[in-house]
């Protein structure tokens, strides 16, 4: 659990770090009057004239309601998975979503090809590995990391300010942030039983998790119903809605965690 939470928090970190290049760099546009959601077309037609191939969208999470209601009332297919959501724009371009978080906040969209920057993490001098571990004097755990961003095409991104938008509450914005570490979570799970699970519609993962624990499967899909209320209704979710879903998450993150626990004391 140690190494865990100090990979996590390392990861973070370098998410954190390569947010902060890619809202500095590439090019800035410009949305005309108008212009919302459709200034993701505008962007992925010019980085295809430029040559490039648009695979990656950013996107702040205060726009996550929006634009769901958005691809659903002009029929764009969303593939919801674990890692990512999936926006198909067309037969050739299908951009994985990434939003913001309080982790890594941004307030600007992003599309770009992945060709734009190369990441490079350097190993340590002794093992060969990118991380270097050790108790400090105080008995502290210690975990270095050595990397570098070089950024290769930086006419392969592009970036923009929505306009203004409905902003969704904190405690709704944390209900989604949360949402999405259960989905990883439950998913994992699901992988480690060699359980099915589609990731067209995080539903799915309350299936899957029936053939475990009934019990959080029936409040699984309740929190997704709420997700799913958040993404096309938000203004209809009570406060009391927000903070039981909160409370129910909590519940099924510590019953998955007992259940690891209980699996490796077996083995």
């Amino acid at each position: 659990m140690v190494f865990y939470e100090a990979g996590r928090s390392l990861a973070i970190r370098e998410e954190g770090y390569l947010i902060s290049k890619l809202t500095s760099c590439g090019e800035k546009y410009e949305p005309m009057k108008g212009e919302q959601f459709e200034v993701i077309f505008t962007a992925a037609n010019t980085l295809r004239l430029r040559g490039f191939r648009p695979q990656v969208l950013f996107l702040p999470v205060e726009n996550y309601a929006e634009f769901f209601k958005w691809c659903k009332d002009s029929g764009h297919n969303i593939e919801f998975g674990p890692k990512f959501d999936i926006l198909t724009l067309d037969t050739l371009t299908r951009l994985s979503l990434h939003w913001s978080n309080k982790f890594s906040p941004f307030d600007q969209a992003m599309i770009l090809d992945p060709i734009f920057a190369e990441w490079i993490a350097m190993p340590g001098d002794t093992i060969g590995s990118r991380l270097r571990i050790a108790l400090d004097p105080g008995g502290d755990l210690k975990v270095e990391v050595s990397f570098q961003f070089n950024i290769l095409k930086p006419d392969a991104l592009i970036r923009w300010h929505m306009p203004d938008h409905e902003r969704l509450t904190p405690k709704l914005r944390e209900f989604l942030d949360r949402f999405r570490n259960l989905e990883e979570k439950v998913s994992i799970l699901l992988w480690a039983r060699k359980i099915a699970q589609p990731t067209a519609d995080p539903l799915s993962l309350a299936k899957g998790l029936s053939e475990i624990y009934p019990s959080i499967s029936e409040r699984m899909k309740r929190l997704v119903k709420l997700r799913n209320m958040a993404v096309h209704d938000p203004a209809h979710i009570g406060k009391g809605d927000v903070e039981e879903g909160l409370a129910s998450i909590d519940e099924v993150m510590k019953t998955i965690d007992s259940y690891g626990s209980s699996v490796k004391g077996k083995n």
